[in-house]
């Protein structure tokens, strides 16, 4: 019955994100001001913003997204990591394609991740390529393509990148308190690192099922970061690469308002994950009020480069 009931749920989810994204996608402003007030019982204050959401918003509609449309794609990222002459934290890439269709896979090592370059979410991890269901693979990616992802959610900044499917290496997970590896996801302001959210445990690469943990650069343990708040003590250690990962993300972030920085440590090496602008899509979650007024503290707004319309 549990299964039915999910099952159930998730089709009625499909239906309606189905028939409501093309109504967000036309109004992205009225939807992520419907979003603020479902969330936070009040209209965005557009002229003063104050709340780190709110301040978010404000970022999206009165400043060009240029620069956030070309780091939150996941291919043009590479680039600018590159660019910035940090070329060994990029997880090795095996190769992009239009459909996947056109996946080499005998060309491919054995185990590898696949990823769009547009969107969340729909990540598969590929422990041995000769035993997955390549036709099951290939229908998730046909359907991952063809999403224009960040309507439903207002998150405008995606919709311009280009869509590709990307493989890479799988990396090899060597955290002791995680089965899953962990994501290290650092929250910048203006190239300085304010928190970390550190998430393991993960039921899938996808999955939002997993613990989560918040830390200062400092490596201080906030359990009042996280809401609901935890009294979860796993122990979650200093990274080997901590300093360096502070150090990337300065370098990264600089002159960037807010960027969440998501890296990746592997065999005592750090990785690039991705750059996310609108973390967990506007929505007050995971983070407590106390993380957010830290937050809307060290953020400060730029010029504006728009009126709202």
């Amino acid at each position: 019955m549990p299964n039915i009931i999910a099952s159930t749920r998730h089709l009625l989810h499909n239906v309606k994100t189905a028939v409501l994204e093309p109504i967000y996608g036309r109004r992205p402003l009225k939807r992520a001001e419907q979003m603020f007030k479902a969330s936070f019982g009040r209209n965005i204050n557009w002229e003063h913003p104050t709340a780190f959401v709110e301040k978010l918003r404000w970022i999206q509609f009165r400043t060009d997204p240029a620069m956030r449309t070309r780091l939150a794609d996941k291919l043009a990222a590479r680039d600018h990591i590159i660019s910035q002459g940090l070329a060994d934290i990029l997880v090795p890439l095996y190769g992009t394609w239009e459909s996947p269709h056109d996946i080499p896979w005998d060309e491919l090592p054995r185990s590898l991740v696949l990823k769009t370059s547009h969107g969340s979410g729909d990540a598969i991890i590929v422990h041995d390529k000769d035993t997955v269901d390549r036709k099951t693979i290939s229908r998730h990616f046909s359907k991952a393509l063809a999403k224009p992802y960040g309507r439903y959610y207002a998150e405008t900044h995606y919709k311009p990148i280009p869509r590709y499917i990307l493989a890479e290496k799988l990396l090899h997970n060597d955290a002791a308190f995680s089965r899953s590896i962990v994501d290290y996801k650092f929250y910048c302001c203006n190239g300085n690192p304010i928190l970390c959210m550190v998430c393991a445990n993960r039921t899938s690469i996808t999955s939002h099922d997993m613990q989560r943990f918040f830390y200062d650069i400092e490596w201080q343990r906030h359990n009042d970061w996280v809401t609901p708040a935890t009294t979860d003590d796993t122990a979650v250690p200093r990274p080997q690469s901590l300093d360096q990962m502070i150090e990337i993300c300065r370098r990264l972030s600089k002159g960037i308002p807010f960027v969440r920085i998501d890296l990746y440590e592997s065999d005592g090496a750090t990785y690039f994950s991705e750059f996310t602008f609108s973390p967990d899509a506007y929505k007050p979650f995971p983070i407590s009020e106390t993380a957010f007024a830290i937050l809307s503290e060290k953020l400060e707004l730029p010029e504006p480069d728009f009126n709202i319309p």
